[in-house]
């Protein structure tokens, strides 16, 4: 289970993305949010979703640019100018 959250969490390099971090965590309080309304018909502001909502579309969209954007690894070598 560990090994699925941090890949699930990591970036390209393997490192463990802010982005994606923030974009899983505030998909958590969507569902949190859905439970509340479901179980307990506690009803969570709709500005309050709408922000939360906008945080995981911009989340998603960044780490998909940052993933499909990436470009190969060049050799130290090839920037030199002869």
């Amino acid at each position: 289970m560990k090994t699925f959250f941090q890949h699930l969490l990591s970036d390209v390099d393997n490192q463990i993305s802010s982005k994606r971090f923030i974009t899983v965590g505030a998909f958590a309080l969507i569902v949190i949010a859905f439970l509340l309304d479901l179980a307990f018909n506690i009803i969570i502001a709709q500005g309050l979703l709408d922000i939360i909502q906008s945080i995981i579309w911009i989340g998603l969209g960044t780490t998909t640019i940052e993933k499909f954007s990436r470009k190969e690894a060049t050799s130290p070598n090839d920037n030199l100018e002869s």
